[in-house]
């Protein structure tokens, strides 16, 4: 449980507003804070910490949108995986992929913090990610890129051997094979 949490627990204790301040504390912007820092804490990088901070806001704000509580332990696999549906039809597969990691660590985090006992993405699997075929140079392509390098002068002669190395790396070729 985040410091956050535990002292507005501690300060009213017993009265009606203890539920209406714990329910505040439980929201998703307060505990993203202390998810922050203890990312900081944790010495992530800082794009890192710019991605899991990106995902969540970006969570809480589709919550607020779509009329979804925002009390973490409100927040079902349900809720996350219309999220993740919504980021799917909006963004590349990829994005979504990242931001379903992205949240996976901020309820993770909620977990061992004991503001939730069990995370909503428990049992739910990351979206499939198509694969993306890598585009092959054709061969007229090569050779064009090679003629570019032809020539008898100082400059034609001194790129002729990364010109054709990058062409050869990049049609799949190994190195070796026309890089001495």
């Amino acid at each position: 449980m985040s410091e956050v949490a535990r002292s507005a627990r501690r300060s009213q204790k017993g009265s009606p507003a203890t539920h209406a301040a714990a329910a505040a504390v439980s929201g998703i912007g307060p505990l993203a804070l202390s998810f922050e820092l203890a990312l900081h804490a944790l010495n992530r990088s800082p794009k890192t910490i710019k991605s899991y901070m990106g995902a969540v806001r970006i969570f809480e704000a589709f919550l607020v949108a779509e009329g979804m509580p925002t009390t973490v332990g409100r927040i079902t696999r349900e809720h996350v995986e219309t999220f993740i549906a919504d980021q799917l039809r909006r963004w590349a597969p990829t994005t979504a992929a990242t931001r379903y990691r992205c949240l996976q660590q901020f309820f993770r985090w909620l977990v061992e913090d004991g503001e939730i006992a069990t995370s909503p993405m428990a049992n739910m699997r990351p979206p499939s990610l198509p694969e993306v075929p890598v585009p092959v140079v054709v061969d007229d392509d090569l050779r064009r890129l090679l003629a570019a390098c032809d020539g008898r002068g100082f400059t034609e002669r001194r790129e002729r051997p990364s010109c054709a190395c990058s062409s050869t790396r990049a049609c799949g070729w190994p190195r070796w094979a026309s890089c001495g």
